[in-house]
């Protein structure tokens, strides 16, 4: 396990209870992954049940409308996402950590409202916040610090009301309200967003430095390490750094004419036999045109240390020289 400064993001499905099952196991102090390690969960006071409403009503106003506008398409049932920010060190100040979650969120919302154009002010970013659940579970090993959030997919923003003219009376008043804008905050752009301001914000109010902080890696058992793909790793940077040390040792060119110069060593010998097989023939005046052909092309490939060519015209000429002995009935 990395003991790394890492935000997740996760989508929340299934509407009410996907959003309840990741709550409740958020806040469950007897869940197995939450005894031990001097486990303990920061309670915000924020009511569960009433972020839930809140997002639920948004979210039912929107599918309903899109049935109402005919705008086909399914209706959606992600409440948002889920996101865990992990930092390395314990941070037990309770009311510090509170106080650096409502920043976190607040820079989230007006920088997301600042990138798609949505007009913001206190009532729409009251208004988000309200669509937010944040905790914090803290631990003595691994991540040690862990805020846990859920983000709303509907973004609350102002909107602009024009003023009223019907004809017989004109407003002046410029009025506002509190619309829904959907955003896709699974996107890469929005938790690379997230990323950024966490490292920036828990410099500024934690003291915290990312590029101060140095990945630690947990010890794996023995047994792991046996089988697993850090022994695997290690094995393969070794075999490199011989194949390295090799190269650096090795002429291959001067290798490979010691190589090619060997063969034609030995396929010269086959040569030299049926060239004295050639010569006999010729005295005795047997035909041998075809035989004179393939030995002309054995000393052409010989000429330009073509191996292969070699190879094919003495097994053809062998060939030759055992046809014109059966034809003859004579042996050499």
């Amino acid at each position: 396990m990395l003991k790394n400064w890492t935000v997740t993001f996760k989508s929340l499905k299934h509407k009410e209870k996907g959003y309840l099952t990741y709550v409740k196991y958020l806040n469950d102090e007897k869940h197995r992954n939450h005894i031990g390690d001097g486990h303990e969960i920061v309670d915000f006071g924020i009511d569960y049940k009433k972020v839930l409403a809140s997002n639920l009503r948004i979210l039912n106003e929107a599918n309903l409308e899109k049935i109402v506008e005919n705008k086909g398409g399914r209706p959606s049932s992600s409440l948002g996402v889920s996101v865990v920010i992990n930092f390395p060190y314990k941070i037990e100040e309770k009311e510090k950590l509170k106080q650096y979650t409502n920043e976190l969120i607040k820079n989230y919302y007006i920088t997301i409202c600042k990138m798609n154009n949505l007009q913001y002010n206190k009532q729409s970013y009251l208004k988000y916040k309200s669509l937010v659940y944040a905790n914090v579970h803290l631990k003595d090993t691994g991540s040690k610090t862990q805020i846990n959030l859920t983000l709303p997919h509907y973004i609350p923003n102002k909107h602009i009301v024009k003023p009223a003219n019907d004809g017989l009376f004109t407003s002046v008043e410029e009025k506002y309200i509190i619309k829904n804008k959907k955003i896709n905050i699974t996107e890469k752009k929005y938790s690379y967003l997230l990323k950024n301001l966490n490292n920036n914000l828990a410099l500024k109010f934690l003291n915290l430095d990312l590029n101060k902080y140095d990945v630690e890696k947990a010890n794996r058992p023995k047994k792991r390490q046996k089988i697993g793909v850090y022994k695997v790793s290690k094995e393969i940077e070794e075999k490199q750094e011989e194949l390295k040390s090799l190269d650096e040792q090795i002429d291959y060119k001067k290798r490979e004419k010691e190589i090619l110069n060997e063969d034609i060593k030995e396929l010269e010998v086959e040569e030299n036999k049926l060239r004295e097989a050639y010569e006999k023939f010729t005295e005795l005046e047997f035909k041998t045109k075809t035989l004179e052909t393939y030995m002309s092309r054995i000393e052409k490939a010989k000429q330009v240390n073509d191996v292969e060519k070699m190879k094919d015209n003495i097994q053809k000429a062998s060939e030759q020289v055992r046809k014109i002995k059966k034809y003859n009935g004579i042996e050499l």
